[in-house]
């Protein structure tokens, strides 16, 4: 009894691991591990292949919308930009003739035009240089006695700065000086001219050009026949300059503020000082109007232009300038646009397909959410807007399969022809209500002091107490605008009235901006009240503005594909779902699996005892038939 008690347990350890066979004697073996593998293997099949399939499938469909959202984002960039503004306000140049005059920077303010100039002269500095020096050491005013200051103005245009030298200023200090005195309105600075004697010459030059910008000098101790000393003629001598002095009497040439300019170098004399160059302004004519500005470049001729004038024309010589609209942009986007919705309609063929023959279908087919995508873009592509155009109105078209072809030689023409058009159909158009408030009557003459609101916005304003009406709409005009209200321009209309001249002032808004303006209170005229506006109520004035958009047909595309690759937008939300549906599968594949391994390992072990009471009477079996045998052969004996 004790073996049969070992060889049972042994027998269930046996068990706990795999099973051998079950049995009675010889008949032993009914049941093997290989059998419970199977029927477990049968069950995973039956019950955990439909999750497997179905996971397999969620993922193709997550990797297809992947694929899908990628081709829409990419169509929809070109969608975006086609509908942008900004690309059917940029301007493009044509020059011709003389190309005397060109562009620099244009903004899309400006208008479409043609152009014609002639340059007479270009704008030019004021440029002095003084005679040779030996070294940039040697004194400028050494006949000054020791301690002696010489005081002297250095003018240009309106500016004036004082400057001094003594018996020990050299050529070099001189120049430093200017430098450091004049703002940056005048440069100056020392040159090795080279040659073998007295080699080094200052220079001295206007920052701008212009008449304004005229270099002229001024003393109090000037005389005109040189006599008085130092003074001013001296010190120019000293460098090598002559004043300008009148050819007939040889009187000295004043400036209206008594200041005196440098006059023609003596041609007899090569180391004498010269002037270079004379401040001159800008001449030339804009469409046969004559011109005249103090720089070569022009930005306040035509709005949101800005010229170079280059050199000047020859007499029969002219620039010619055409503003046209740019559509090399519109028409490289649009390529691209195509391109782009080629490549969606592709990939929706492959991700859609159904094959009747096999039934094989793509991962996406049979989507309502892409299904439903699909048609809302037609709809679209095909619609016609409020003028009943379409995209065939414009050189595209649609091949039998679906695909978009684009004609550049018809999209060209159209924008060639009909700019407006073509930008009205594509893109959103704004309409601006702007606002706009005139003076009731002319503005005042005489002081106007205080201040005004222009949409929050304080615009202080002073003027003279001899000022003219018209010089106080100039100087309030300009005030204003200084201002930098945003969307906000100020001008001045003039009326007669009776034969009397009045300005009347005229604030007015852009982008639909409303104008808001309140002035100071006095006991008298309220500030308004002064610049003319007495149509204020309480000293108020305001004026609405607005705006409208008609969307286009891209803006209209755009907010389909928007709705579903946007924010919130329908792909993503299907994508979500089908993460949310995958994460579901697997975890009801896990629960089955797990019942299934407990069902199995508490069969296994319900076997392996089964497998050991088999042992166990085998065991028995077998001694009783060897007693049995042993009966047997002893009677035989």
């Amino acid at each position: 009894m004790a073996t049969t008690t070992t060889n049972a347990t042994s027998a269930t350890t046996t068990a706990s691991r795999s099973l051998a066979q079950l049995g009675l004697g010889e008949t032993s073996g009914l049941i093997k591990q290989d059998v419970l593998d199977k029927l477990k293997a049968a069950d995973e099949y039956m019950q955990l292949t439909p999750f497997e399939n179905r996971l397999a499938r969620n993922t193709e469909k997550q990797s297809g919308l992947t694929s899908l959202i990628t081709y829409v984002s990419a169509f929809k960039a070109n969608v975006v930009a086609l509908n942008d503004q900004t690309i059917y306000s940029t301007k493009g140049t044509q020059e011709n003739g003389s190309k005397s005059v060109t562009i620099t920077s244009m903004d899309s303010s400006a208008k479409l035009q043609n152009m014609a100039f002639h340059v007479n002269n270009l704008a030019t500095q004021d440029s002095y240089q003084s005679k040779g020096f030996d070294s940039d050491g040697e004194l400028v005013y050494a006949d000054l006695a020791d301690g002696e200051v010489f005081e002297f103005d250095l003018k240009i245009g309106i500016s004036s700065f004082k400057l001094s030298v003594d018996n020990t200023t050299t050529l070099k200090d001189l120049s430093k000086q200017i430098d450091a005195m004049t703002n940056g309105m005048v440069n100056s600075k020392i040159l090795d001219v080279g040659g073998n004697e007295n080699p080094f010459r200052l220079f001295i030059q206007s920052e701008n050009t212009g008449k304004d910008n005229e270099i002229s000098f001024s003393a109090a101790n000037i005389a005109d026949d040189g006599s008085a000393t130092p003074n001013l003629e001296k010190l120019l001598s000293n460098l090598g300059f002559s004043l300008d002095r009148d050819q007939n009497t040889g009187d000295l040439i004043t400036n209206p503020d008594g200041s005196v300019r440098i006059g023609a170098s003596d041609p007899n004399n090569a180391n004498a000082g010269s002037r270079i160059q004379e401040a001159q302004d800008a001449r030339f004519t804009y469409n046969g109007i004559s011109i005249t500005r103090s720089s070569n470049e022009v930005n306040d001729l035509i709005e949101g232009v800005t010229f170079q004038l280059n050199k000047v024309d020859e007499d029969n010589d002219w620039s010619s300038i055409t503003i046209v609209n740019d559509t090399n942009d519109i028409s490289s986007i649009m390529s691209t646009f195509v391109s782009s919705y080629n490549s969606l309609v592709s990939a929706l063929d492959t991700l859609t397909y159904f094959d009747t023959t096999t039934g094989e279908t793509g991962p996406l087919m049979g989507v309502n959410e892409v299904k439903t995508m699909v048609s809302q873009m037609k709809k679209v592509l095909t619609g016609l807007d409020d003028n009943n155009k379409s995209l065939l109105d414009f050189g595209l078209s649609f091949t039998e399969e679906g695909y978009l072809s684009l004609n550049n030689a018809s999209l060209q023409m159209a924008l060639s022809s009909d700019f407006d058009s073509v930008k009205n159909f594509f893109s959103s158009i704004t309409e601006y209500n702007n606002a706009s408030v005139s003076s009731s009557r002319g503005v005042n003459s005489g002081m106007i002091a205080g201040d005004i609101q222009i949409n929050n916005v304080k615009v202080s304003i002073s003027t003279k107490a001899n000022a003219t009406a018209e010089e106080n709409a100039k100087a309030i005009v300009k005030a204003i605008n200084d201002a930098d209200i945003e969307n906000i321009k100020a001008s001045y209309k003039v009326t007669n009235e009776a034969g009397i001249m009045n300005y009347h002032l005229v604030i007015e808004s852009s982008n639909g901006t409303s104008i808001n303006m309140t002035g100071d209170d006095f006991d008298t005229q309220t500030m308004l009240e002064q610049l003319g506006f007495t149509n204020a109520t309480n000293n108020k004035i305001e004026v609405n503005g607005s705006s409208s958009v008609t969307d286009g047909f891209f803006d209209r595309l755009n907010s389909v594909l928007n709705s579903y690759i946007g924010t919130n937008g329908v792909l993503f939300d299907y994508g979500d779902n089908l993460e949310k549906e995958a994460s579901h599968l697997k975890t009801q594949q896990e629960k089955i699996q797990s019942t299934l391994d407990k069902k199995y390992d508490l069969m296994q072990v319900q076997f392996a005892k089964y497998e050991a009471i088999m042992n166990n009477l085998n065991s028995q079996f077998n001694a009783m038939k060897n007693i049995f045998d042993a009966l047997l052969n002893a009677n035989k004996k």
